[in-house]
């Protein structure tokens, strides 16, 4: 699959897990898709990246961080955040952000 073919259809899912708030829709898809990588090892949040490089060098990169937003006296959701890149052969990148608490 090509890189930008990737990144657009990453583009739909990720708006879509932010507006369902269930960031599975966006890792799923990425599996889906055949990118490499998978879940972190940080014990403190949780986190994945994934990445794909097509036959003509291009890249595109998944990464997907969520961490609890609470301090002592202050319960706050946790903060899930999406940060999608194409990388051309050029080395210029496009890059789509998103995220939701929950």
């Amino acid at each position: 699959m090509k890189a930008k073919e990737a990144f657009q259809k990453l583009e739909v899912l990720i708006d879509q897990a932010c507006d369902d708030c269930s960031f599975g829709i966006a890792i799923r898809g990425a599996e889906a898709l055949g990118m490499i990588g998978g879940k972190g090892n940080n014990q403190w949040s949780l986190d994945y990246d994934f990445e794909l490089v097509d036959d003509s060098g291009e890249k595109v990169a998944l990464s997907f961080h969520s961490y609890d937003q609470s301090k002592a006296f202050s319960v706050r959701p946790d903060m899930n955040k999406f940060e999608l890149t194409l990388t051309a052969t050029t080395g210029v990148a496009t890059v789509h952000r998103n995220q939701y608490e929950r």
